[in-house]
């Protein structure tokens, strides 16, 4: 990922020239597929993990293939759309069990898919934590406690009925991100829940902004205390 760098003046510019004097459906169709480095101990060079970041600066979908169903979705649905994307690939996840549940709702645009249901809690994941959500929802069923599971992509402008409404169902939000993003997507899902008028308690499974030290040859992991969920869901 931390090549694209040098690719976002095209990225940006480029593509804000093309879009200006061309519509959407008159577009080809333009997918850039992009490795990031998670794994941790990459060092300062080898270590972005910023996709929200790069959605955000050229106001482009930015889609992770979490699982077997992202990687179908994306050839089903988005590799012959008009279009700019980037689609971005978990290193760390290489050699992992594939995650092949099947989701039970998609919006079509690829913004927001849904695993699982429940009363309890709203659990929402972005990047690539798809996996640690499913750890937790695990955790929380051994506890009988439910949950709405779903992941959002980068889509700008998307939206986000579909999460409001599983909030607006269980009065309580979890996030879970593992980006390294300082302003992050999920922030933009809470001021929209909130300007809906839904007031959910909220707890976030995020990464604070790194310190100075973080930049080197460090673990890249995002840990979840399922306790202090737990405790969170239950009060």
């Amino acid at each position: 990922l931390d090549f694209l760098l040098l690719g976002l003046d095209q990225i940006c510019n480029t593509l804000n020239f093309a879009r200006s004097f061309r519509k959407r459906q008159d577009l080809g169709s333009f997918t850039i597929i992009t490795f990031v480095c998670d794994q941790g101990f990459q060092g300062p060079q080898s270590s972005l993990n910023n996709l929200s970041d790069f959605s955000s600066l050229a106001n482009i979908p930015v889609l992770c293939i979490n699982s077997i169903n992202d990687a179908s979705s994306l050839l089903a649905r988005q590799l012959s759309s008009p279009g700019f994307r980037i689609v971005g690939v978990s290193q760390q996840q290489f050699g992992q069990e594939n995650i092949a549940k099947e989701p039970i709702w998609q919006s079509g645009d690829g913004s927001v898919v849904q695993y699982c249901e429940g009363t309890d809690v709203t659990i929402v994941s972005y990047n690539f934590s798809l996996r640690k959500s499913f750890q937790l929802h695990e955790m929380l069923q051994k506890n009988q406690l439910n949950a709405d599971l779903f992941f959002s992509n980068f889509v700008p402008g998307m939206s986000v009925e579909k999460l409001s409404s599983s909030v607006k169902k269980t009065g309580k939000l979890v996030i879970v991100d593992d980006s390294k993003s300082v302003a992050k997507q999920s922030d933009v899902l809470s001021s929209s829940i909130l300007s809906l008028g839904l007031s959910p308690k909220v707890f976030q499974c995020t990464r604070d902004p790194l310190t100075d030290s973080e930049y080197g040859a460090s673990p890249d992991v995002l840990d979840i205390s399922h306790d202090k969920v737990i405790d969170f869901i239950s009060q």
